[in-house]
């Protein structure tokens, strides 16, 4: 009788069987890998200069000056009207791009929003402000 048999090593261990059980699970593992690769969304001003509309609660009508108001958000994106009554608008427009996985698929669609404030002065005091902004995917 020629038959062929395995030989076994010393002590019933099978090297071959725990590889066979192994390989699933390596697999799993790289899909997780592969699932951790995705690149964070970007954001980026299209038009305007960035503000941080939170800083608003600093901002008192009759108390506030044109000085302070550049201490609080900076230099306005554009100024209008004449001294005594100027307006200074800060306005920035965004896009979105959403994240991507392993940097080709896209995890959302591309998105522009804007957010705009206008403070308006009477003298050297802000008189009032005025507030708009869209969220993404309205506009």
């Amino acid at each position: 009788m020629h038959r062929l048999a395995r030989e076994r090593p010393a002590g019933g261990t099978n090297p071959g069987g725990t590889m066979r059980r192994l390989h699933p699970l390596l697999g799993v593992a790289l899909a997780v890998a592969l699932l951790g690769c995705e690149e964070s969304a970007t954001v980026e001003i299209l038009e305007g200069r960035d503000f941080d509309p939170v800083r608003l609660v600093a901002i008192h009508r009759g108390q506030t000056t044109r000085d302070e108001v550049l201490e609080i958000f900076g230099e306005p994106w554009r100024r209008a009207g004449p001294p005594e009554n100027e307006e200074w608008e800060y306005f920035a427009r965004f896009r979105r791009t959403p994240a991507r996985t392993l940097g080709l698929i896209p995890s959302g669609r591309v998105e522009e929003y804007s957010r705009r404030m206008v403070i308006h002065f009477k003298g050297d005091f802000v008189d009032r402000v005025e507030q708009a902004s869209t969220q993404p995917g309205e506009e």
